[in-house]
């Protein structure tokens, strides 16, 4: 189909929790590789529009977990861009099981960035391809709420966290966010939604701290710049028991 990419990933046991359930960071990772191969397929993939000048920055992420994928699962996954134009553009993805359903949905909001000026580019006049699907799910990536800023937890920043934009890869936020919960959090929960706003960039060098506020069965988080002092993400789960 028309601007479909798919594949197939075997869940490896270093990437599950003691329960043998798929951890939600490789998950944000494992998006990030495919949503790469997707824009590829759809002209707009990291050899394309590196050589311009340009990158896609994450702005949002909206997943619906159903269930989480466990250990040597043979998953296939899809993903494919929806509502290129403007200043923005949707992605859609959709991972299966092996008997063909559907157990974790996902939407992301991107823009393109002239990586010099660090300012968004028009996407109407680019050659960009849209999946031949509609959205995978229906979202309005609201804006997450405010929480108080107390008790947070520091971070520094190393070279491994940093990615080919010059700024800390987005999948860190989330692992920033989680580490404030303990371990004993864990115990007996798989998270069920999660929803992110990147709101500002942290570059290498700088440190951040988290704030976390929980509340039954959800969490809310604050990354905020310690240098800056300006909020970098805002982060919300929701967890469910096992």
């Amino acid at each position: 189909m028309k601007g479909i990419y798919e594949t197939r990933y075997l869940i490896p046991a270093v990437d599950c929790d003691e329960n043998l359930n798929y951890k939600p960071f490789p998950l944000l990772n494992l998006l990030q590789v495919v949503a790469d191969e997707g824009a590829y397929i759809a002209n707009g993939g990291f050899e394309q529009i590196s050589k311009l000048g340009f990158g896609w920055f994450l702005l949002n992420y909206d997943i619906d977990i159903i269930r989480m994928p466990r250990y040597r699962e043979n998953l296939k996954i899809l993903t494919w861009a929806n509502a290129i134009g403007g200043l923005k553009t949707v992605r859609s993805f959709e991972i299966q099981d092996e008997q063909g359903n559907v157990i974790v949905k996902a939407l992301t909001l991107w823009i393109l960035v002239n990586l010099e000026t660090r300012r968004p580019l028009r996407l109407d006049n680019l050659d960009l391809v849209e999946g031949s699907r509609n959205q995978v799910m229906e979202s309005t990536f609201a804006k997450i709420k405010d929480i108080e800023k107390n008790n947070g937890k520091s971070f520094e920043t190393f070279f491994q966290q940093s990615d080919y934009n010059g700024h800390i890869n987005n999948a860190i936020y989330l692992w920033w966010a989680i580490e404030t919960l303990g371990e004993n959090f864990f115990k007996g929960k798989v998270m069920k939604d999660l929803k992110i706003n990147y709101i500002n960039e942290t570059k290498l060098g700088q440190s951040v701290t988290s704030y976390v506020e929980t509340e039954d069965n959800k969490t809310s988080h604050i990354i905020v710049n310690n240098e800056t002092g300006k909020d970098c993400a805002k982060l919300e789960f929701e967890w469910q028991n096992i």
